[in-house]
């Protein structure tokens, strides 16, 4: 608890901001090009703040050079996992709790793809509304 409080610590940001809804996004790339492929998510609304807690990528035909997850603000990019050579067929997941801002997004990236290669990403967590 926090001191001076009757409340947990997970329980305070919902004091804050709220719980709004859930959070998951599903994208699918059949038709991947030879080279770097980068899947991206949506942009998080001004009105809102996304806790990200679960990303997993996968590549089903082809072993990646490199798997990276990460969140990415329009200039930077702030890696969460990187996997070199994960294998075909083989989920790359990551746990843990990343708060995206107004403007961020998240993309997965894929490197050493082959043409037409199938690429799948997905995306769960939760939406908070930002008290205005």
């Amino acid at each position: 608890m926090l001191g001076g409080c009757h409340i947990k610590p997970e329980q305070f940001f919902n004091l804050i901001f709220g719980y709004y809804d859930r959070y998951v996004e599903r994208i699918y790339e059949p038709n991947a090009v030879a080279g770097t492929n980068t899947l991206s998510g949506i942009v998080v609304p001004a009105s809102e703040i996304w806790v990200v807690t679960n990303m997993f990528g996968l590549n089903f035909n082809t072993n990646p050079g490199v798997l990276v997850h990460e969140v990415y603000d329009g200039t930077t990019e702030y890696r969460l996992r990187r996997v070199v050579t994960p294998g075909a067929n083989v989920s790359v997941e990551w746990y843990g709790h990343a708060f995206l801002k107004a403007g961020d997004r998240l993309r997965t990236i894929f490197t050493s793809c082959v043409l037409n290669d199938d690429l799948y990403a997905e995306y769960v967590g939760y939406k908070m509304k930002v008290s205005q």
